[in-house]
Protein backbone atom coordinates (compact mmCIF):
# COMPACT_ATOMS: atom_id res chain seq x y z
CA UNK A 1 0.00 0.00 0.00
CA UNK A 2 1.68 3.23 -1.21
CA UNK A 3 2.57 5.25 2.21
CA UNK A 4 0.76 8.39 0.69
CA UNK A 5 -2.68 6.62 1.10
CA UNK A 6 -2.18 5.14 4.41
CA UNK A 7 -0.83 9.19 5.61
CA UNK A 8 -4.89 10.38 5.07
CA UNK A 9 -5.84 7.78 8.12
CA UNK A 10 -4.08 10.66 10.26
CA UNK A 11 -2.54 7.52 11.99
CA UNK A 12 0.85 8.05 13.97
CA UNK A 13 4.12 5.70 14.22
CA UNK A 14 7.26 5.88 15.31
CA UNK A 15 9.39 7.94 13.27
CA UNK A 16 13.49 8.46 12.95
CA UNK A 17 14.18 11.20 10.99
CA UNK A 18 16.95 9.57 9.02
CA UNK A 19 15.21 6.35 7.70
CA UNK A 20 16.61 7.83 4.15
CA UNK A 21 19.77 9.37 5.98
CA UNK A 22 22.89 7.42 6.20
CA UNK A 23 26.97 7.79 6.91
CA UNK A 24 29.83 6.54 5.80
CA UNK A 25 33.10 6.22 7.78
CA UNK A 26 36.30 6.96 6.34
CA UNK A 27 36.75 3.41 7.01
CA UNK A 28 34.05 2.16 4.82
CA UNK A 29 31.46 1.51 8.01
CA UNK A 30 28.02 2.42 7.41
CA UNK A 31 26.07 3.80 9.73
CA UNK A 32 22.72 5.05 10.44
CA UNK A 33 23.64 8.29 10.59
CA UNK A 34 25.64 10.66 12.69
CA UNK A 35 25.17 11.22 16.13
CA UNK A 36 23.37 8.54 18.11
CA UNK A 37 23.36 6.25 15.06
CA UNK A 38 26.51 5.98 14.25
CA UNK A 39 27.15 3.51 17.03
CA UNK A 40 25.35 1.41 14.86
CA UNK A 41 27.36 -0.53 11.84
CA UNK A 42 25.05 -1.14 9.32
CA UNK A 43 27.92 -2.98 6.94
CA UNK A 44 31.23 -1.72 5.62
CA UNK A 45 32.11 -0.61 2.06
CA UNK A 46 35.46 -2.37 2.59
CA UNK A 47 34.31 -5.81 3.77
CA UNK A 48 33.15 -7.01 0.54
CA UNK A 49 30.01 -7.96 1.87
CA UNK A 50 28.49 -5.12 -0.04
CA UNK A 51 28.53 -5.84 -3.92
CA UNK A 52 25.99 -2.97 -4.61
CA UNK A 53 25.26 0.17 -2.02
CA UNK A 54 22.12 0.66 -3.52
CA UNK A 55 19.99 -3.02 -3.03
CA UNK A 56 22.52 -4.44 -0.22
CA UNK A 57 22.69 -0.99 1.99
CA UNK A 58 20.05 1.86 1.04
CA UNK A 59 17.15 -1.03 0.53
CA UNK A 60 18.64 -3.86 1.66
CA UNK A 61 17.46 -6.29 4.34
CA UNK A 62 18.37 -4.97 7.34
CA UNK A 63 17.23 -0.98 6.31
CA UNK A 64 13.67 -2.22 5.10
CA UNK A 65 13.46 -4.64 8.49
CA UNK A 66 14.82 -1.19 10.43
CA UNK A 67 11.77 0.95 8.61
CA UNK A 68 9.24 -1.85 8.91
CA UNK A 69 9.62 -1.87 12.94
CA UNK A 70 9.45 1.81 12.72
CA UNK A 71 5.78 1.00 10.52
CA UNK A 72 4.73 -1.53 13.05
CA UNK A 73 5.10 0.76 16.36
CA UNK A 74 8.30 -0.87 17.81
CA UNK A 75 12.06 0.84 17.65
CA UNK A 76 14.66 -1.67 15.93
CA UNK A 77 17.34 -1.05 18.43
CA UNK A 78 17.58 0.13 22.16
CA UNK A 79 19.41 2.97 21.15
CA UNK A 80 16.58 4.42 18.86
CA UNK A 81 14.79 5.35 21.78
CA UNK A 82 17.46 7.61 23.21
CA UNK A 83 19.16 9.33 19.72
CA UNK A 84 18.03 12.37 18.88
CA UNK A 85 16.69 11.65 15.52
CA UNK A 86 13.94 9.53 17.09
CA UNK A 87 10.21 10.80 17.16
CA UNK A 88 7.44 9.29 19.04
CA UNK A 89 4.12 9.66 16.98
CA UNK A 90 4.54 11.02 13.95
CA UNK A 91 2.14 10.94 10.76
CA UNK A 92 2.79 8.50 7.91
CA UNK A 93 3.00 11.40 4.98
CA UNK A 94 6.68 11.91 7.27
CA UNK A 95 7.70 9.29 5.22
CA UNK A 96 7.54 11.43 1.32
CA UNK A 97 10.69 8.93 0.25
CA UNK A 98 9.04 5.41 0.98
CA UNK A 99 7.61 3.97 -1.77
CA UNK A 100 5.52 1.69 -0.37
CA UNK A 101 5.00 0.13 3.72
CA UNK A 102 5.28 -2.92 2.27
CA UNK A 103 9.06 -3.54 0.82
CA UNK A 104 10.05 -0.20 3.17
CA UNK A 105 11.99 0.56 -0.06
CA UNK A 106 12.80 4.32 -0.27
CA UNK A 107 12.87 6.29 -3.73
CA UNK A 108 15.99 8.48 -2.89
CA UNK A 109 18.02 9.29 0.00
CA UNK A 110 17.80 12.72 2.03
CA UNK A 111 21.06 13.40 2.77
CA UNK A 112 24.41 10.78 2.50
CA UNK A 113 27.05 12.29 5.03
CA UNK A 114 30.60 10.88 3.84
CA UNK A 115 33.56 11.30 6.32
CA UNK A 116 36.74 11.91 4.04
CA UNK A 117 39.52 11.58 6.58
CA UNK A 118 38.77 10.56 10.34
CA UNK A 119 42.24 12.86 11.08
CA UNK A 120 42.23 15.88 12.59
CA UNK A 121 44.99 18.40 13.90
CA UNK A 122 42.47 20.10 16.11
CA UNK A 123 41.40 18.70 20.00
CA UNK A 124 38.38 20.06 20.43
CA UNK A 125 36.69 18.74 23.31
CA UNK A 126 33.08 17.20 22.25
CA UNK A 127 34.70 15.59 19.25
CA UNK A 128 36.89 12.31 20.03
CA UNK A 129 39.97 13.62 21.35
CA UNK A 130 43.83 12.72 19.77
CA UNK A 131 44.38 10.71 21.84
CA UNK A 132 41.46 7.93 21.40
CA UNK A 133 41.31 8.11 17.84
CA UNK A 134 42.76 5.00 17.56
CA UNK A 135 40.27 3.52 20.09
CA UNK A 136 37.40 4.25 18.78
CA UNK A 137 37.48 3.85 15.03
CA UNK A 138 39.68 1.34 12.90
CA UNK A 139 41.58 2.35 9.94
CA UNK A 140 41.44 3.43 7.72
CA UNK A 141 41.70 6.84 8.79
CA UNK A 142 41.07 8.67 5.32
CA UNK A 143 38.21 7.05 2.68
CA UNK A 144 39.75 5.30 -0.50
CA UNK A 145 38.87 7.23 -3.54
CA UNK A 146 38.19 3.91 -5.69
CA UNK A 147 35.29 2.91 -2.76
CA UNK A 148 33.90 6.37 -2.99
CA UNK A 149 33.91 6.29 -6.35
CA UNK A 150 32.25 2.69 -6.70
CA UNK A 151 29.40 4.21 -4.38
CA UNK A 152 28.49 6.99 -6.13
CA UNK A 153 28.70 4.94 -9.39
CA UNK A 154 26.05 2.75 -7.72
CA UNK A 155 23.99 5.26 -7.19
CA UNK A 156 23.92 6.47 -10.74
CA UNK A 157 23.13 3.12 -12.23
CA UNK A 158 19.69 2.86 -9.85
CA UNK A 159 19.58 6.77 -10.58
CA UNK A 160 18.49 6.83 -7.43
CA UNK A 161 18.18 10.91 -6.06
CA UNK A 162 20.31 12.23 -2.89
CA UNK A 163 19.42 15.32 -1.77
CA UNK A 164 22.79 16.32 -0.38
CA UNK A 165 25.89 14.79 0.06
CA UNK A 166 27.73 16.21 2.86
CA UNK A 167 31.52 15.82 3.57
CA UNK A 168 31.59 15.76 7.42
CA UNK A 169 32.37 13.63 10.52
CA UNK A 170 34.80 13.22 13.11
CA UNK A 171 37.80 14.52 11.52
CA UNK A 172 39.07 17.55 9.20
CA UNK A 173 37.93 16.53 5.46
CA UNK A 174 40.65 18.58 3.86
CA UNK A 175 43.14 16.15 5.73
CA UNK A 176 41.75 13.87 2.67
CA UNK A 177 44.27 14.86 -0.05
CA UNK A 178 41.42 13.43 -2.36
CA UNK A 179 38.41 15.80 -1.38
CA UNK A 180 38.35 18.11 -3.85
CA UNK A 181 38.55 15.70 -6.55
CA UNK A 182 35.81 13.43 -4.97
CA UNK A 183 33.20 16.56 -4.89
CA UNK A 184 34.02 16.80 -8.36
CA UNK A 185 33.45 12.85 -9.61
CA UNK A 186 29.96 13.49 -7.56
CA UNK A 187 29.16 16.84 -9.24
CA UNK A 188 30.10 15.56 -12.39
CA UNK A 189 27.78 12.17 -11.88
CA UNK A 190 24.53 13.13 -9.99
CA UNK A 191 22.80 15.78 -9.83
CA UNK A 192 22.97 16.43 -5.91
CA UNK A 193 23.83 19.21 -3.30
CA UNK A 194 27.04 19.03 -2.13
CA UNK A 195 28.73 20.45 1.28
CA UNK A 196 31.48 20.50 3.40
CA UNK A 197 31.94 21.22 7.05
CA UNK A 198 35.45 22.22 8.01
CA UNK A 199 37.64 23.55 10.84
CA UNK A 200 39.14 25.91 8.34
CA UNK A 201 42.73 25.16 9.37
CA UNK A 202 44.54 25.18 5.79
CA UNK A 203 45.77 27.44 3.26
CA UNK A 204 43.19 28.50 0.33
CA UNK A 205 43.35 26.13 -2.77
CA UNK A 206 41.32 27.70 -5.35
CA UNK A 207 39.39 24.35 -6.33
CA UNK A 208 37.34 24.72 -3.51
CA UNK A 209 35.51 27.70 -5.56
CA UNK A 210 35.85 25.81 -9.13
CA UNK A 211 35.44 22.43 -7.86
CA UNK A 212 31.23 22.09 -8.54
CA UNK A 213 31.02 22.25 -4.45
CA UNK A 214 27.72 24.19 -3.14
CA UNK A 215 28.13 25.20 0.06
CA UNK A 216 30.89 25.77 2.56
CA UNK A 217 30.84 26.06 6.41
CA UNK A 218 33.84 27.36 8.30
CA UNK A 219 33.57 26.94 11.94
CA UNK A 220 34.62 29.93 13.85
CA UNK A 221 32.95 29.46 17.12
CA UNK A 222 34.77 32.72 18.70
CA UNK A 223 34.90 36.57 17.08
CA UNK A 224 38.30 36.60 18.84
CA UNK A 225 41.86 34.67 18.98
CA UNK A 226 41.20 34.17 22.69
CA UNK A 227 37.48 32.78 22.85
CA UNK A 228 38.28 30.60 19.32
CA UNK A 229 40.70 28.63 21.14
CA UNK A 230 38.73 27.35 24.22
CA UNK A 231 36.99 25.01 21.77
CA UNK A 232 39.53 24.88 18.69
CA UNK A 233 41.90 23.83 21.10
CA UNK A 234 45.39 23.95 18.27
CA UNK A 235 43.59 26.00 15.99
CA UNK A 236 44.73 29.21 14.35
CA UNK A 237 42.52 31.98 14.19
CA UNK A 238 43.96 34.43 12.16
CA UNK A 239 44.38 31.60 9.48
CA UNK A 240 40.68 30.94 10.11
CA UNK A 241 40.08 34.38 8.40
CA UNK A 242 42.28 34.29 6.05
CA UNK A 243 40.58 31.71 4.59
CA UNK A 244 37.31 32.94 4.77
CA UNK A 245 38.35 36.26 3.66
CA UNK A 246 40.41 34.33 0.59
CA UNK A 247 37.24 32.43 -0.50
CA UNK A 248 35.34 35.13 -0.37
CA UNK A 249 37.64 37.25 -2.76
CA UNK A 250 37.97 35.03 -5.34
CA UNK A 251 34.02 34.29 -5.59
CA UNK A 252 33.89 38.33 -5.99
CA UNK A 253 36.70 38.35 -8.39
CA UNK A 254 35.62 35.73 -10.74
CA UNK A 255 31.59 36.72 -10.14
CA UNK A 256 30.93 33.59 -8.72
CA UNK A 257 27.69 32.49 -6.53
CA UNK A 258 28.86 29.22 -5.14
CA UNK A 259 29.79 27.93 -2.90
CA UNK A 260 27.77 29.73 -0.46
CA UNK A 261 29.80 30.91 2.21
CA UNK A 262 28.90 29.77 5.31
CA UNK A 263 30.59 31.42 9.11
CA UNK A 264 29.15 28.76 11.54
CA UNK A 265 29.33 29.66 15.51
CA UNK A 266 28.24 27.08 17.96
CA UNK A 267 27.31 29.12 20.82
CA UNK A 268 29.06 28.38 24.30
CA UNK A 269 28.93 30.56 27.45
CA UNK A 270 31.98 32.03 26.99
CA UNK A 271 31.28 33.52 23.21
CA UNK A 272 28.00 34.27 23.50
CA UNK A 273 27.68 38.04 25.08
CA UNK A 274 26.24 40.88 22.90
CA UNK A 275 29.11 42.94 22.30
CA UNK A 276 31.35 39.75 21.11
CA UNK A 277 28.32 38.67 18.61
CA UNK A 278 28.18 42.03 17.11
CA UNK A 279 31.31 41.98 16.62
CA UNK A 280 31.34 38.52 14.96
CA UNK A 281 28.81 40.41 12.49
CA UNK A 282 30.57 43.42 11.87
CA UNK A 283 33.53 41.09 10.63
CA UNK A 284 31.36 38.90 8.32
CA UNK A 285 30.10 41.89 6.57
CA UNK A 286 33.34 43.20 5.58
CA UNK A 287 34.24 39.30 4.53
CA UNK A 288 31.58 39.42 2.44
CA UNK A 289 30.26 36.09 3.93
CA UNK A 290 26.73 34.63 2.72
CA UNK A 291 25.74 33.55 5.70
CA UNK A 292 25.75 33.31 9.76
CA UNK A 293 24.70 30.31 11.03
CA UNK A 294 24.45 30.67 14.96
CA UNK A 295 24.20 27.01 16.73
CA UNK A 296 22.41 26.33 19.36
CA UNK A 297 23.99 22.64 21.21
CA UNK A 298 23.17 20.66 23.70
CA UNK A 299 26.56 19.82 24.81
CA UNK A 300 28.63 20.72 27.20
CA UNK A 301 30.02 24.28 27.90
CA UNK A 302 26.60 25.62 25.75
CA UNK A 303 25.05 28.37 26.00
CA UNK A 304 22.05 29.07 28.72
CA UNK A 305 21.90 32.31 27.41
CA UNK A 306 20.69 32.35 23.94
CA UNK A 307 18.11 29.61 22.31
CA UNK A 308 17.72 29.70 18.67
CA UNK A 309 14.21 31.69 19.15
CA UNK A 310 16.13 34.27 21.40
CA UNK A 311 18.86 34.70 18.40
CA UNK A 312 16.10 35.46 15.49
CA UNK A 313 14.80 37.91 17.86
CA UNK A 314 18.45 39.01 18.18
CA UNK A 315 18.99 39.09 14.67
CA UNK A 316 15.87 41.51 14.29
CA UNK A 317 16.89 43.82 16.88
CA UNK A 318 20.03 44.32 19.11
CA UNK A 319 22.51 42.53 17.02
CA UNK A 320 21.93 43.52 14.00
CA UNK A 321 20.70 47.40 15.17
CA UNK A 322 20.40 48.79 11.83
CA UNK A 323 20.25 45.66 9.19
CA UNK A 324 21.14 48.57 6.32
CA UNK A 325 24.81 48.69 8.16
CA UNK A 326 25.01 45.29 7.32
CA UNK A 327 23.99 44.90 3.44
CA UNK A 328 26.22 42.26 2.10
CA UNK A 329 26.19 39.42 4.93
CA UNK A 330 22.74 38.26 2.95
CA UNK A 331 21.31 35.43 5.72
CA UNK A 332 21.46 35.10 9.11
CA UNK A 333 20.23 32.06 10.87
CA UNK A 334 19.88 30.01 13.70
CA UNK A 335 19.51 26.29 14.53
CA UNK A 336 19.76 24.01 17.19
CA UNK A 337 22.50 21.03 16.78
CA UNK A 338 22.22 17.52 17.34
CA UNK A 339 25.82 17.23 18.83
CA UNK A 340 27.33 14.06 19.86
CA UNK A 341 23.56 13.45 22.01
CA UNK A 342 22.56 14.38 25.25
CA UNK A 343 24.44 11.39 27.02
CA UNK A 344 28.01 11.54 26.73
CA UNK A 345 30.59 9.21 27.59
CA UNK A 346 34.05 7.84 27.11
CA UNK A 347 36.02 4.47 28.17
CA UNK A 348 39.59 2.72 27.14
CA UNK A 349 40.32 -0.95 27.98
CA UNK A 350 43.47 -1.87 29.54
CA UNK A 351 45.39 -4.49 30.19
CA UNK A 352 46.32 -4.90 33.07
CA UNK A 353 49.05 -8.09 33.14
CA UNK A 354 49.51 -7.72 37.34
CA UNK A 355 46.28 -9.07 37.94
CA UNK A 356 45.87 -10.68 35.17
CA UNK A 357 42.38 -9.13 33.62
CA UNK A 358 41.01 -6.23 31.15
CA UNK A 359 40.54 -3.21 33.14
CA UNK A 360 37.33 -0.52 31.88
CA UNK A 361 37.84 2.35 33.09
CA UNK A 362 35.53 5.24 31.50
CA UNK A 363 33.01 8.37 32.44
CA UNK A 364 29.62 9.13 31.76
CA UNK A 365 27.54 11.83 31.69
CA UNK A 366 24.10 13.25 30.89
CA UNK A 367 24.36 16.97 29.30
CA UNK A 368 21.44 17.84 30.41
CA UNK A 369 22.26 17.04 33.69
CA UNK A 370 18.62 14.93 34.86
CA UNK A 371 19.85 11.16 34.69
CA UNK A 372 22.83 9.62 36.43
CA UNK A 373 24.22 5.80 35.85
CA UNK A 374 22.72 3.56 38.32
CA UNK A 375 24.72 -0.05 36.57
CA UNK A 376 26.60 -1.49 34.10
CA UNK A 377 27.49 -5.02 32.44
CA UNK A 378 30.42 -6.09 30.06
CA UNK A 379 29.80 -7.97 27.47
CA UNK A 380 32.50 -10.44 26.08
CA UNK A 381 31.79 -10.97 22.21
CA UNK A 382 27.93 -10.50 22.68
CA UNK A 383 28.00 -12.74 26.13
CA UNK A 384 27.30 -10.85 29.84
CA UNK A 385 30.09 -11.45 31.84
CA UNK A 386 30.87 -9.09 34.46
CA UNK A 387 29.72 -5.76 35.76
CA UNK A 388 30.97 -1.91 35.53
CA UNK A 389 31.18 -0.22 39.41
CA UNK A 390 29.71 3.55 39.01
CA UNK A 391 31.98 5.60 41.61
CA UNK A 392 31.83 8.69 43.49
CA UNK A 393 31.19 11.87 40.81
CA UNK A 394 35.09 12.53 39.68
CA UNK A 395 36.14 15.06 37.32
CA UNK A 396 39.52 14.40 36.42
CA UNK A 397 38.63 11.53 33.43
CA UNK A 398 36.33 14.26 31.82
CA UNK A 399 39.26 16.43 32.23
CA UNK A 400 41.67 13.82 30.65
CA UNK A 401 39.66 12.05 28.16
CA UNK A 402 37.30 14.62 27.11
CA UNK A 403 36.37 18.31 28.50
CA UNK A 404 38.05 21.18 29.26
CA UNK A 405 38.06 22.40 32.52
CA UNK A 406 37.55 26.22 31.51
CA UNK A 407 33.76 24.48 31.64
CA UNK A 408 31.65 25.14 34.91
CA UNK A 409 29.58 21.72 35.44
CA UNK A 410 28.19 19.11 37.33
CA UNK A 411 31.11 16.13 37.74
CA UNK A 412 30.65 13.06 35.95
CA UNK A 413 29.82 9.83 37.22
CA UNK A 414 33.52 7.28 36.99
CA UNK A 415 32.88 3.82 36.20
CA UNK A 416 35.57 0.50 36.51
CA UNK A 417 35.36 -2.76 35.84
CA UNK A 418 37.48 -5.94 34.88
CA UNK A 419 37.22 -9.05 33.44
CA UNK A 420 39.61 -11.81 33.99
CA UNK A 421 42.08 -13.04 31.39
CA UNK A 422 40.92 -16.26 32.04
CA UNK A 423 37.38 -15.92 30.62
CA UNK A 424 39.10 -14.84 27.29
CA UNK A 425 39.08 -18.12 24.87
CA UNK A 426 41.40 -18.14 21.37
CA UNK A 427 39.01 -16.67 19.12
CA UNK A 428 38.09 -13.51 21.79
CA UNK A 429 37.34 -10.42 19.71
CA UNK A 430 35.12 -7.59 21.55
CA UNK A 431 34.84 -6.15 24.82
CA UNK A 432 31.43 -3.81 24.66
CA UNK A 433 29.41 -2.23 27.35
CA UNK A 434 25.65 -1.14 28.37
CA UNK A 435 24.58 0.53 31.11
CA UNK A 436 21.27 1.24 32.79
CA UNK A 437 20.59 4.93 34.02
CA UNK A 438 18.55 6.33 36.81
CA UNK A 439 15.71 6.84 34.26
CA UNK A 440 15.69 2.80 33.24
CA UNK A 441 17.30 3.72 29.97
CA UNK A 442 19.54 1.48 28.90
CA UNK A 443 22.54 2.90 27.14
CA UNK A 444 25.18 0.92 24.63
CA UNK A 445 28.40 2.32 24.79
CA UNK A 446 30.18 0.24 21.71
CA UNK A 447 32.78 -2.15 21.56
CA UNK A 448 36.45 -1.96 21.69
CA UNK A 449 38.70 -4.90 20.16
CA UNK A 450 40.84 -7.05 22.62
CA UNK A 451 43.80 -6.63 20.21
CA UNK A 452 44.03 -2.81 20.57
CA UNK A 453 44.03 -2.46 24.51
CA UNK A 454 46.09 -0.64 25.82
CA UNK A 455 49.23 -1.98 27.87
CA UNK A 456 50.58 0.84 30.93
Amino acid sequence: MEASKVSGTGVGVPYCAGYNYLYIKANGDVCCWCGGGERLVLGSLLSGSIQDFVSDVVNGPLQRRIRKAFLKGSAPFDECRVCELFSGNVPLDAWSELSDTDTCRVRGLGLLQVEPSFLCTLDCPMCVRKGERSAVQKPPYVLPVEVFQRLVADLAVHTMPVREFSFCGRGEPFLNPHLLDLVRWVKDRLDTRVTIITNGNFDFDSRIVTSGLDRIEISWDGATPGSYRKYRINGNFDQVVRLTAEISRYKRANTLSRPWLVLKYILFSWNDSLEELHGLVEMADALEVDEILFVCTDTLGRSRRHSPESIRNLLSGDLVRDRAHFPKVRTLQAKSALGLGRFLYGWRLILDSALDSLKIEGWFLDSQETERMRAGKIYLDGEALGGLRPNLPSWDLVRRHHCEAVWSVDPCIRFEGRLPLQLLKEDSKAVSLRIRTTENRVLHLGGRDIARAEIP
